[in-house]
C-alpha cells in the first residue's frame, strides 16, 4: 500500500463523518441525552486525528499521482490549499470536543453552551470538508470539473497532428478502427 492509497483510503471519513457526528449532536442537545452528546463529541475527536495521517499522506500521493494521464494539476493545488483549511477546521473541531468532553466530565455547566459552539464547530468543519473532497474528486475525475461536457454528451479526442501521422487516422492507437 502507496501513500496514494492510503490517502484515498482515510480522506472518506472525515466528510462523512462529522455530518454523521453533527446529526448524533443536534439529537443529543435536542433530547438532552448526555450519551448522544458524548457519542458525538469522541467521534469529532477521533474524526480529527485521522485528518492528521489524511493530510500527510496528502503530499506523498500528490508525488505519484501528478504524471499520470488525466490528473489536473491545477485542481491537484486547489485541493491542496483548501485541504490545509479543512485540516484547520477539523483540528479546531477536535479540540473544542475535548474540552467539551473534559468540561461534561466534570459536570461543569458550561459543556451545554460548549455543546452548541461545537454545533458551528461541526457545521462549518463539514462545510469545508465537502468543499475538500470535491476539490480532490477534480482531480481524477474530469467529469465533475468545471467545462465539464453535458450529461450524455462526451467530448471527442483532440488529434494533434503527430498522432494523426503516427496512426494514421483521428482515433489514433490499437487496431484499425472500421467506424472511420
Amino acid at each position: 500500500m502507496n501513500p496514494a492509497h492510503l490517502h484515498l483510503i482515510l480522506n472518506h471519513f472525515p466528510p462523512i463523518g462529522v455530518p454523521i457526528g453533527l446529526v448524533i449532536l443536534l439529537v443529543g442537545l435536542m433530547r438532552h441525552n448526555e450519551t448522544l452528546v458524548r457519542t458525538a463529541l469522541v467521534l469529532f475527536v477521533a474524526l480529527a486525528a485521522i485528518t492528521v495521517p489524511v493530510h500527510m499522506t496528502g503530499e506523498p500521493a500528490e508525488e505519484i499521482v501528478e504524471g499520470l494521464a488525466g490528473v489536473s494539476g491545477q485542481a491537484i493545488e486547489a485541493h491542496e490549499d483548501a485541504a490545509f483549511i479543512g485540516l484547520l477546521t477539523t483540528a479546531a473541531l477536535g479540540a473544542g470536543s475535548l474540552i467539551a468532553l473534559l468540561a461534561m466530565r466534570q459536570r461543569r455547566p458550561v459543556a451545554r453552551a460548549l455543546g452548541y459552539g461545537i454545533v458551528a464547530l461541526a457545521v462549518v468543519s463539514a462545510g469545508t470538508l465537502t468543499w475538500v473532497a470535491n476539490l480532490g474528486g477534480e482531480i481524477r475525475h474530469s467529469e465533475i470539473r468545471s467545462g465539464a461536457p453535458p450529461s450524455g454528451k462526451t467530448a471527442k479526442p483532440r488529434e494533434t497532428q503527430d498522432d494523426s501521422q503516427k496512426s494514421g487516422r483521428v482515433w489514433g492507437g490499437g487496431e484499425h478502427d472500421e467506424r472511420e
